[in-house]
């Protein structure tokens, strides 16, 4: 097993590990392609990329194109659509172990994500880590534990994390994930493959395509906090015809595959420094601090990992709450509140922040729960997360929200809900929307999409920013998607307020990337005088203001003619700094 490593020769504590692996299925002949190209764009001569140059310098960047050799090999020799391994298994005549159900996190814990059957081509072994390769692949992490992992894949068009064993559970790395990967609004991975069936890779927990156990990712994530990936390539389709696992030998459509794949492939190379604090420039997105996945019926909400245990929840009055440790993240942590309820308000207090929300309004489908209104939505007694009932469609309709005033004192909402469906992973249809009004109803705008296969409820959430005064309605639509809901809550974001006593280690605007004409600062040093300034990436200072009262720090980006771009912003107060990558992606409203 052959791996690659771009970067400097010696082995360093502070240089990250970053690891890319392609074809542990041995058919799946696109993933090597992917992972050779990327070794031969990365290994360009110095100078040719300034980004690509710096990252080479600071990171240690392995690249295993084929994990999976002796299988690789019988697929060019006897059978081009052989997955396992090539291991002597009893029986007549009967060979291989399906590696990514081979490593020892959940292995064999049902016949579903796996199978016993050493004929299966999902067949997981008859041990955990029986396998050589997988052996190999594990004492590899352990001499060179990787922050970041990618693992290529196809076909099915999807970015995937963990975990992957059991229906319902979100990692509680989940805000680091999505920042890297994205959603279904903006996902990392673009298909512009003529003729797929997909515009995009598909950015979800594993879950959602099918159910696997022994699997890489679960395995990574949990043994050494790796923000790991499955990134399934491609949709299997290109001009109309379906290639499934053979893809096309085609020069232009290889380099468009590789392409469309590569901004991912930096991104996990670049945020392997700080994962946390990492800004993607390719899905705009970033990793609050403080995350709300749910008010009810229980506050759900994850908050820095290192903070996790010191947090407090209060609704106003404190609330008791557990720590998720089946799914525990290495940078964030979620804490579930103990007792179901119905806020009006939540606090969430963790690592010296505070961050206060207005519950604006909540919906679950109960008889008493009036204002929305439901077109070939109905109240569903057989399926629901809270109360008697959840709403559902089989095919089709919408569901729409009242209109919803937020308040002159806040910017951002975010709408948090509990949801279910019967989509398929391997299409982007059916699919469910959330369409958003900012004007009371005349006009909508994408803001959610959820799509493939969630058997049971789990909480989704989108936040908005630019909202200040506003007359929202949500619209959740289904395009096909059989679909319940429940639980619906819109809830108002007060101020991030930082207590004095605490050391200020974050700078966290309002929005980022910036949509709107104002941004909001929270000064992040409590009573601290001070100032904010920005740059341009030319080193130009565009914007400054000083800091005596604290507070909400705004930035008027309509006085300052501010263009579309990245910007540094740098807050500064007594000795102490912080800065940011503020993307501003404006569309002139």
């Amino acid at each position: 097993m052959i791996a690659v490593k771009i970067g400097a020769k010696d082995d360093s504590p502070q240089r990250p590990n970053v690891l890319f692996m392609a074809t542990y299925h041995a058919r799946e002949w696109a993933a090597t392609e992917v992972a050779i190209r990327l070794i031969k764009y990365l290994a360009a001569p110095p100078g040719s990329n300034p980004r690509v140059d710096s990252l080479i310098q600071s990171r240690d960047i392995w690249i295993l194109p084929v994990a999976n050799p002796d299988g690789y090999e019988y697929t060019f020799t006897a059978d081009r659509l052989w997955r396992k391994t090539r291991s002597r298994q009893p029986g007549a005549n009967v060979y291989g172990v399906d590696m990514n159900r081979n490593h020892r996190q959940n292995w064999g814990v049902d016949n579903i994500g796996s199978s016993p059957d050493p004929v299966s081509d999902i067949y997981r072994g008859p041990a955990p880590e029986s396998e050589i390769e997988v052996r190999n692949v594990e004492a590899f992490h352990a001499a060179h534990p990787p922050v970041v992992s990618v693992s290529y894949h196809s076909y099915a068009g999807v970015v995937l994390w963990a975990p992957s064993a059991f229906n319902g559970p979100l990692p509680a790395d989940l805000p680091v994930y999505r920042t890297l990967a994205g959603t279904n609004v903006r996902s990392a991975v673009r298909d512009n493959l003529p003729g797929s069936s997909r515009t995009y890779a598909s950015p979800s927990t594993s879950w959602t395509l099918y159910l696997t156990n022994g699997e890489y990712n679960d395995w990574a994530s949990a043994r050494y906090g790796t923000v790991s990936f499955t990134t399934e390539l491609t949709s299997g389709y290109t001009n109309g015809v379906f290639y499934g696992f053979e893809f096309p030998d085609d020069e232009s459509q290889l380099q468009q595959l590789f392409n469309d794949n590569l901004p991912f492939a930096l991104d996990a190379i670049e945020c392997a420094r700080d994962p946390l604090g990492y800004v993607s420039p390719t899905t705009f997105y970033h990793s609050d601090r403080i995350v709300l996945e749910s008010v009810s019926p229980y506050v759900e909400a994850t908050v820095p990992a290192a903070s996790a245990s010191h947090a407090a929840i209060a609704a106003p009055n404190p609330l008791s709450f557990r720590i998720d440790t089946a799914n525990s993240g290495k940078y964030t942590r979620r804490l579930v509140t103990t007792n179901p309820l119905r806020p009006t308000s939540v606090s969430i207090s963790a690592g010296g922040q505070t961050a206060a929300y207005s519950v604006l309004g909540v919906n679950g489908a109960e008889p008493a729960d009036a204002g929305w209104t439901a077109t070939q939505f109905t109240r569903d007694s057989t399926f629901f997360e809270a109360g008697k009932y959840s709403w559902y469609t089989a095919s089709g309709g919408d569901l729409k929200s009242p209109v919803i005033s937020v308040p002159s004192t806040a910017d951002t909402v975010s709408l948090v809900f509990w949801t279910r469906y019967a989509g398929n992973g391997y299409t982007e249809q059916p699919n469910g929307d959330v369409n958003l009004s900012v004007d009371g109803g005349t006009t909508f705008q994408h803001v959610l999409r959820v799509q493939g296969a969630a058997p049971v409820f789990y909480p989704e959430q989108v936040t908005i920013g630019g909202v200040k005064g506003k007359q929202l309605v949500f619209d959740f639509v289904s395009n096909g998607l059989p679909w319940n809901l429940d639980e619906i809550a819109v809830v108002s974001h007060g101020a991030v307020t930082t207590t004095a006593t605490s050391s200020a280690t974050t700078l966290i605007p309002s929005e980022n990337p910036v949509h709107h004409q104002i941004v909001y600062f929270p000064w992040p040093f409590g009573t601290g005088t001070g100032d904010i300034l920005a740059y341009d990436f030319s080193g130009r200072l565009i914007w400054k203001t000083s800091v005596t009262a604290g507070g909400n720090v705004p930035w008027d980006l309509n006085s300052g003619h501010v263009a579309n771009g990245v910007y540094v912003v740098i807050a500064r107060s007594g000795g102490k700094t912080l800065r940011l990558k503020l993307f501003v992606v404006r569309d002139g409203s």
